[in-house]
Order: C-alpha cells, then structure tokens, then sequence
C-alpha cells in the first residue's frame, strides 16, 4: 500500500501525520491570534469594495445583454459572440497566471524601487509577447478568420487593461480596482 515501508517509493505515514500536525497547530496559532480592530475594519471594507465592484460589473454584463442583443442582427450577434470569447480565451493565454506572480514577488519586497521592478519588469514581459504573437497570428490566420484585426486589437486593448486591474488588486488599491472593474464591464 502507500505506507508500505519496504517498498522503495512509499512515504513515511509517521512522518507525513507529524508534518501535517504540526502545520495544523501553526495555523491554529496565527488565526487565533488578536487583531487590532483597525485591520479588521480595513478588511472588511476592502472585501466588500471587492464584492461590490466584482457583483456591479457582473450585473452591468447581464444588463447590456439584451440591449446588445436586439440592436445587433443574429449573425453580428454571432460574430460579437466569438470575438468576445476569443479575447477572454487569449487574455487568460497571454497574462498566463501573471496575477499569481505579481501579488507573490510584489509582496515579497519592501521597498518601492523593487515592487515597480517587479510590475514593469512584468509589464515589459507581456507587452513584448502581445507584440510578438499577435503579428505572426495575423500573418499565419488572416484569410481564415474574419474580423481579424479587430479581434487582435481587441485582444491587445483587453490585456494591458487587464494587466493594470491586476496591479490595482496586489497593490490593495481597492478604489482604483472597483473603478477599472466597473469601466471594463460597461466598455
């Protein structure tokens, strides 16, 4: 079985239930720990900020929906439909779990010479993969999709929009975030 000790590859259940234990206990420890008040009214208010932009953008999504719908023929309707669904598929390729980074390295360092390395150094990463291979997709894909340009445009606007709304959040700009959230729904 798993914890078969004589088998080369078997971890050690001992071990591996002391380990865990212990992490149990560490957790434990740091949530019941006292907080001042401030921070728990700061959290608070940051969470809800979060929830009601996120909700409020969601909602403006839903409402435009019908107004776009009926302004829009069936095929125009088609067509907005998969320029909207190709540019969520690739702003999730090109920013590449680059939020995930972005909020370990920046919170990593102190200083504020390092934290804006960090988002340029990003920035700069993804700015020169958006302009490497949304070209070569144009070149490689322009007599088989329509509204190429407009679709690759889209897709560049889309995820250098995106990349500062994620900047916003690591930086616990919750005001500024709210605000991008909001516009970017409407737009």
């Amino acid at each position: 079985g798993y914890c078969n000790f004589d088998h080369p590859g078997a971890v050690d259940c001992k071990l591996l239930i002391q380990n865990i234990n212990e992490w149990f206990k560490n957790w434990l420890e740091v949530i019941s720990r006292p907080t001042p008040d401030i921070v728990k009214v700061k959290l608070l208010t940051n969470i809800s900020l979060y929830t009601i932009a996120n909700n409020l953008a969601k909602f403006f999504v839903v409402l435009a929906i019908p107004i776009i719908a009926h302004n829009l023929t069936v095929e125009e309707y088609g067509s907005y439909t998969i320029i909207l669904s190709l540019t969520m598929l690739s702003s999730s390729f090109f920013l590449m779990g680059s939020e995930h980074s972005l909020n370990f390295y920046f919170h990593k360092y102190k200083s504020k010479k390092n934290k804006l390395l960090v988002i340029n150094t990003l920035f700069v990463f993804v700015t020169v993969l958006l302009l490497v291979l949304l070209p070569l997709i144009h070149v490689i894909m322009n007599d088989r999709i329509d509204y190429l340009s407009t679709i690759l445009l889209w897709v560049f606007v889309s995820v250098i929009y995106l990349y500062f709304i994620i900047v916003m959040r690591a930086n616990f700009d919750v005001k500024n975030f709210a605000l991008l959230e909001i516009f970017r729904s409407i737009v």
